[in-house]
């Protein structure tokens, strides 16, 4: 590895996924032979493949191991060897490959040594075995001993999603009583002449990695899987044994500064996170509209060297919202008509069903402004309507039917919507318009139950079953604005509290909706909240923006390092 990218590791490592592209080019650079100098000393790799081949014939005779079937070797392509290195497959060096079982095992892991247990594909990662990754072998069924795990073996991932598949890692320590799975394959090589370690190594790496990628490809994304017959032809370029060891010592050192680097990131990360929240709650703790203001103006002046990563802006945010429905983010004025005035309204309407809900006057969750009240969502006369379950009606025309994929944050994309032909009848009942808010009903998260999605366009479209429509009078509450307090951490934690949950799924239902506490401000303060928070909102938007450029360039400095040093 050359000095000058020694220098620039800090610099690669600060990229976004710069330490994971840091690992890939200390393999890469170990198994095309710079990472540590050649000694011309050395036996040459082709003397050590063939003490490994009269090696295999001898134990195959002594009956130590069992002929396997014969594979050629596969040449090491585009890649010019050091002097002193050979080309080879997998299946040229290996003594034995075997596989685990897949028993009917218990979720939680073995919890001693006293008990057998399983490893998960998780257990293997890159370079490194993590035995805790297992679960427990039911007592009712019989442990199977010689899948037992021992120092030494080499494990690769056979079966499962696409990143985890063809990962290799060495066993060096591990407890007793743990078992390989049917979507693991271990492997030993021939002896004690060729180093396990390299081999572990350059199965994560170079060529071989870019070949076990390429055998995967045609196959679904979520389950694949990687045969023993194709792991056999895997190619390697084998250096001289005694480089290997030095190469293996060397990945060792830099994969230990990586760690290093992560740890310090990682203590950065949490000391910003700490900061960040420290200087949000200055803003939450402020008196009013004008103290806020001055906050805010201290702050707004080092907010590009204060929010630097999205989850900092997504604070942010959120803190915006606090301050909007505590109403604190705008000044109130006694001109304005208070909110008690525009729930008389409702009630002189005399229809019952508009004062539906509990009032929620006896449990505010925090004391309000002048002017504003305490309201149940149901008292705001909302009208409800439950999304259309059909699939397709004869006769009818094509409408766009909203799906949740076509739900992005907060508001519709039509980017990737779906039609449907759909009857007049449905097209009236379950049509929408501006200012109508559409209510996740159901899902299996809890993050999407119950979120308010505000319908700005509605365009030609209806919605699907997984939805409730929720109508509500603007001139009694600014949709805008009930869709800023549904994204609150106070109404989110009264919704998850409301779920029903079914085989997995949650639920909400039009009552639940009806019980929500809504804050409610005179209604021209509504439409200041609303004018606010949109502007605050575009200033977080921008941030995130300068974030996304800084480590594009990062991300293109970084790559133009990795590049340079895997070209010398």
């Amino acid at each position: 590895m050359t000095q000058a990218l020694i220098d620039n590791l800090p610099l690669i490592a600060a990229a976004p996924d710069g330490i994971k592209a840091l690992r890939g080019l200390i393999l890469d650079l170990a198994v095309r032979g710079k990472l540590v100098p050649q000694d011309p000393k050395d036996e040459p790799a082709s003397e050590l493949l063939k003490r490994i081949e009269d090696e295999r014939r001898r134990l195959i005779e002594a009956g130590s191991i069992r002929k396997g079937p014969s594979r050629p070797s596969r040449p090491v392509a585009e890649i010019e060897t050091p002097q002193g290195w050979s080309s080879a497959s997998l299946g040229d060096i290996i003594g034995s490959i075997d596989a685990g079982w897949s028993p009917a095992c218990l979720a939680e892991p073995s919890p001693s040594e006293a008990t057998w247990g399983v490893l998960k594909t998780t257990a293997v990662q890159s370079l490194n075995y993590l035995q805790a990754e297992n679960k427990q072998l039911p007592s009712s069924l019989r442990a199977r001993p010689e899948l037992e795990v021992r120092s030494g073996d080499i494990l690769i991932t056979r079966a499962g999603p696409k990143n985890r598949v063809g990962v290799s890692c060495l066993v060096q320590h591990t407890r007793p009583k743990l078992m390989i799975s049917d979507k693991i394959i271990r492997i030993h090589v021939v002896g004690d002449i060729i180093d396990s370690g390299f081999v572990c190594l350059a199965m994560n790496a170079g060529v071989t990695a870019e070949f076990l990628e390429a055998a995967k490809s045609g196959m679904a994304e979520s389950q694949m899987n990687i045969s023993q017959e194709k792991l056999r032809v895997a190619p390697l370029a084998i250096p001289p044994l005694a480089e290997q060891r030095r190469i293996v010592a060397k990945v060792d050192e830099l994969m230990a500064l990586c760690d290093w680097l992560e740890a310090q990131q990682a203590d950065a990360e949490t000391v910003h996170a700490a900061l960040v929240k420290t200087l949000l709650d200055t803003l939450i703790q402020s008196q009013d509209a004008d103290d806020f203001a001055a906050n805010w103006q201290r702050l707004s002046q080092h907010f590009p060297t204060i929010f630097t990563t999205e989850a900092s802006v997504d604070a942010l945010r959120q803190t915006i919202v606090q301050l909007a429905v505590l109403g604190k983010l705008t000044s109130q004025y006694s001109s304005d008509t208070p909110a008690g005035e525009l729930m008389s309204r409702v009630l002189s309407m005399g229809n019952p069903s508009r004062n539906s809900g509990r009032s929620a006057e006896a449990y505010p969750p925090y004391h309000l402004p002048g002017g504003w009240e305490w309201v149940s969502l149901g008292q705001l006369g909302p009208e409800f309507q439950n999304g259309v379950s059909s699939r397709g009606d004869i006769g009818g025309r094509p409408v766009t039917v909203l799906r949740l994929a076509d739900v992005e944050d907060t508001r519709i994309s039509l980017s990737d919507s779906r039609e449907l032909n759909i009857d007049r009848k449905s097209i009236l009942k379950y049509g929408l318009k501006f200012g109508d808010i559409l209510i996740v009903r159901v899902n299996g998260s809890s993050d999407i139950v119950g979120k308010f999605v505000l319908v700005d366009d509605p365009g030609d479209s209806i919605y699907c079953d997984h939805f409730i429509r929720m109508r509500l009078s603007s001139e009694i509450i600014d949709p805008f604005y009930l869709e800023v307090y549904s994204q609150s951490q106070i109404m989110r934690e009264r919704i998850r509290k409301l779920f029903i949950t079914t085989a997995g799924q949650k639920t909400v239902n039009q009552s639940h909706i009806c019980s929500l506490p809504i804050p409610l401000p005179p209604l021209a303060e509504q439409h200041r909240i609303v004018a606010k928070v949109d502007e605050l909102f575009a200033l977080c938007d921008s941030l995130k923006a300068q974030i996304a450029e800084s480590r594009a360039v990062q991300r293109q400095l970084a790559t133009a390092l990795v590049e340079q040093a895997l070209a010398a």
